[in-house]
């Protein structure tokens, strides 16, 4: 059985599809008895659309800045 845990690692592969048919299966069954993991799902699934229909010119400079700031400080750090 999948834990909530495990939500959060298997969920690229899960939103692609990439699951073996076994875990695929598990975490469905996970996400219909755990109202909270599936809120998480669906709030992430949303956030992808939204963020793929986003252009750079829609972000206010300030918030890009912050951005890459951030992203530039992650990439190092995981190193």
């Amino acid at each position: 059985m999948v834990t909530c845990k495990e939500v959060v690692h298997l969920l690229n592969e899960y939103l692609e599809a990439n699951l073996k048919k076994e875990a695929m299966l598990d975490l469905d069954q996970h996400l219909s008895d755990c109202p909270e993991c599936l809120c998480f799902i669906n709030t992430y699934r949303k956030t992808v659309q939204v963020c793929k229909k986003l252009q750079a010119k829609d972000i206010p400079e300030a918030l890009h800045t912050k951005l890459w700031e951030y992203l530039e400080k992650r990439t190092k750090e995981s190193r």
